[in-house]
């Protein structure tokens, strides 16, 4: 009433907070109070509250898609109107928690490692895709990334010529897994 009829905005954010507060566990009391709060949050551009209560709505969606979708939601705003990558990360790693092969959010964290400058974290998510693919050519690819990492961004040569021989495993021709390692013998002669 005092959100549509008498146009107290800020009145009706207060009842729908109260609602909040009397019981978080029940879905009948809670659940619409969230959904009416994310509508006037929305609209005047509150993002933490937003995120707050967004999550609320994520603890009540049984529908796994439904879920992911809120979670992408909240990880949109943390990445993007928040500019909190590391609270964007963690969200997406909670839809990797419920979904390992979800690639919008695989594809977000190699964005954001590659952005925060976290390449072991990086070379973990390249890792999944690697375990998630049958392709054989984009297996290749992630293996040359992954050991382009860890010589060009982690000075670990050691690990880098596994995953470049990873990579001739699989294809033996492969000039630049070739290349790599040599040049990468001749950097551990020296």
């Amino acid at each position: 009433l005092s959100e549509s009829r008498l146009k107290d905005v800020d009145r009706a954010i207060l009842f729908y907070r109260r609602l909040l507060d009397i019981d978080r566990s029940d879905p009948a009391t809670t659940l619409p109070a969230a959904q009416a709060l994310e509508r006037i949050y929305q609209s005047r551009a509150e993002s933490s509250a937003l995120v707050d209560v967004l999550r609320i709505q994520t603890s009540f969606a049984d529908d796994l898609g439904v879920r992911k979708q809120l979670l992408a939601r909240v990880s949109q705003i943390e990445e993007t109107t928040l500019q909190k990558p590391a609270a964007a990360i963690e969200t997406h790693r909670q839809i990797l928690d419920l979904d390992p092969t979800d690639a919008s959010s695989l594809d977000a964290l190699e964005r954001l490692y590659t952005r925060t400058i976290a390449w072991p974290e990086l070379i973990g998510v390249l890792r999944m895709r690697e375990g998630a693919t049958t392709d054989a050519s984009e297996r290749r690819a992630l293996f040359a990334r992954i050991a382009a990492i860890y010589e060009d961004k982690l000075d670990d040569v050691d690990n880098a010529v596994i995953a470049y021989n990873t990579v001739l495993d699989a294809s033996p021709e492969d000039r630049e897994a070739i290349g790599a390692l040599v040049r990468l013998y001749e950097r551990m002669q020296k």
